[in-house]
Order: structure tokens, then C-alpha cells, then sequence
């Protein structure tokens, strides 16, 4: 701490002191000299032209006396720090309080108060579209690279199972109906023409279409399976294998399902067929192989010796 700092305080340069490196600069006069004292050296000098490790340096062995170390708090109460005040939580519910820098613009308390503040109200994004509205690939870097990443990526069936789950039970209204399809007017407008599947229907047809398996679907049903081996297996199960869903959530009996997808082979034993309901049933027809190594496993599916054989 400089003592006679009054002398000082009012100059540009210490008249009587210069860089300690040899190159003759001048010391300038700070403001937090007063506390720090005059310092021996320009900024970035100290090392240039002299050796100032070890015992070379000039404040080697020395500390400061607790008597400074105190000077130096007191001298710094009350500055450079930002004046803090006391602030209640946002959310309604909680009203608790804490301190917070008078410039910070933070609200809550927590950030669950700040989710359950904020949760059903309306975005702040409602009314402005997205900055990727209207951009393409062939456009825009960004889009190119992000569908270069995505090229090829489908969802696994334990993904498709949880997203459906989400969204058991929603009701869409009518209203909500229409403002979707009032926001898929103009450019987003998929109906008709516009649509680009419109009029290629006829071509994925019969064989044509990549899911065709020789017209199967048109074969008849091996003569075991009748209604009395169907009602063996919804005795069996009683509810869908995929979902859980039973028949009187289902309003209908309960389909039955052929693992192997193989109208012509029936076991008597009944191992290869599964309940389910008519929408799983619909969605296994797709993917088959993956579906029947699933059914297999879930059955504990029986040894070679025992699979059905061709009638």
C-alpha cells in the first residue's frame, strides 16, 4: 500500500521509477497501485533480460504480514462485487425466497418450480415458424447434412412399440383436426395431385408391390383350422401377446395368429399360434422374419422334431 499516494494519483507516469527489466519504460499510474503498491515491472517485462527464478526473484522467501493480508480485505469491502437482493419464487405454489445479483434474471427458486411454472402454458414460440421452414437439402447445408445423417435409420420395433404407447388414449378433437389440417394448406397440402403418391397406386400392386408373397392370401386355410382349434387357443392365452389388450377391451373376439405365417401347416399341438388383437395382427404382417424369431422365444418355441409338417 502506497502511503504518500496523493502525490501520485493525479500523474500519468511514477517520475522516479522505471521497468526493472533494462528496457526504460515507465511505470503508469494505476488507480489499485494505492492498494497493491508501485509495481517493479511493465506487463509481460518481468522475465526480459533478467533472471527473476528463485532467489533472483525479488520476492523470494518473502510473504505479507497478516496485518496486510488485512489492510488488503478491507480495502476491497464493497468493490468490484455486484449488490445481491432477496427474491420469491415465481411459481405460485412455492413462494419460497433466495438471493440472486441484482442484474440476474433468474425467477425461480429451483428448476422444478421453473417446469411446473411453465408446463401448459403456451410456448414462446407459438405463431413464429421454425428457422428450417421452407429450407430443403438442396438448399440449405444444414438440412443436406442432417438427412445424410439420417439416411438409411429406421426405427426398431421396441421403438415403434413406446412411441405408440404415447399415444394410447389421445383423443384428437375436431377442432384440433382442423387447425392441423389448416396448417397443412398451401405448401404442406398432400391431398389429391398434390399428393406424391397420387396415381401410382395401381404400380405396387400384385407383384409389383415389394411385400408380395405369391398371393398367399387368396389360398384356403388348412382344414384343422376351425373355430374349435381357435377357441383352444384364446382358452389358451386370453389376451394379446403384443399389447395385453383382452376381448372385451377389444369389443371382438381375439385374432389368431400363425407364427410361421403358413396357412397349410397345423400342429396339433398348438405351439406355432399365438391371440392377438386386430390391430397387432395388422402390424406383424410386416417384417415377418423379425416376427417369428419373436413369437419363437416368447413360446419357448418347441425343438425341430417337433415343427409342423406340410398336409
Amino acid at each position: 500500500m502506497i502511503e504518500n499516494w496523493e502525490q501520485y494519483k493525479d500523474l500519468e507516469y511514477y517520475p522516479d521509477r522505471v521497468c526493472a527489466c533494462g528496457c526504460g519504460g515507465r511505470i503508469e499510474v494505476k488507480p489499485h497501485h494505492k492498494y497493491v503498491g508501485i509495481p517493479g515491472y511493465l506487463p509481460g517485462h518481468h522475465r526480459r533480460g533478467i533472471d527473476c527464478t528463485g532467489k533472483n526473484n525479488g520476492m523470494y522467501g518473502k510473504h505479507q504480514s497478516e496485518e496486510a493480508i488485512q489492510k488488503i480485505k478491507d480495502s476491497k469491502k464493497g468493490k468490484f462485487r455486484i449488490p445481491k437482493e432477496i427474491r420469491i419464487c415465481k411459481y405460485i405454489e412455492c413462494n419460497n425466497t433466495f438471493e440472486v445479483s441484482v442484474n440476474s434474471a433468474r425467477k425461480y427458486c429451483c428448476i422444478r418450480c421453473s417446469a411446473e411454472d411453465r408446463r401448459g402454458k403456451p410456448s414462446g414460440m407459438k405463431g413464429k415458424l421454425g428457422w428450417s421452414r421452407g429450407l430443403t437439402k438442396e438448399t440449405d447445408p444444414r438440412i443436406a447434412k442432417a438427412a445424410e445423417s439420417r439416411a438409411g435409420y429406421r426405427h426398431s420395433e421396441e421403438t415403434k412399440e413406446k412411441i405408440g404407447k404415447t399415444s394410447e388414449g389421445r383423443v384428437v378433437t375436431k377442432e384440433t383436426r382442423k387447425k392441423i389440417s389448416e396448417g397443412n394448406a398451401g405448401e404442406h397440402d398432400h391431398h389429391g395431385s398434390n399428393n406424391p403418391m397420387y396415381g401410382k397406386g395401381y404400380k405396387i400392386r400384385g407383384e409389383d408391390n415389394p411385400n408380395w408373397r405369391g398371393g398367399t392370401s387368396n389360398f384356403p386355410y388348412a382344414f384343422e383350422f376351425n373355430e374349435e382349434f381357435k377357441i383352444l387357443i384364446r382358452e389358451r392365452d386370453n389376451t394379446c401377446q403384443l399389447c395385453g389388450k383382452t376381448k372385451e377391451e377389444e369389443g371382438q373376439n381375439l385374432a389368431v395368429h400363425h407364427i410361421h405365417y403358413d396357412k397349410e401347416n397345423i400342429c396339433s399341438d398348438a405351439d406355432d399360434f399365438v391371440i392377438l388383437c386386430n390391430g397387432c395382427n395388422s402390424k406383424v404382417n410386416g417384417n415377418r422374419e423379425y416376427w417369428t424369431k419373436f413369437f419363437q422365444q416368447k413360446l419357448s418355441y418347441m425343438d425341430e422334431s417337433k415343427l409342423c409338417t406340410s398336409k
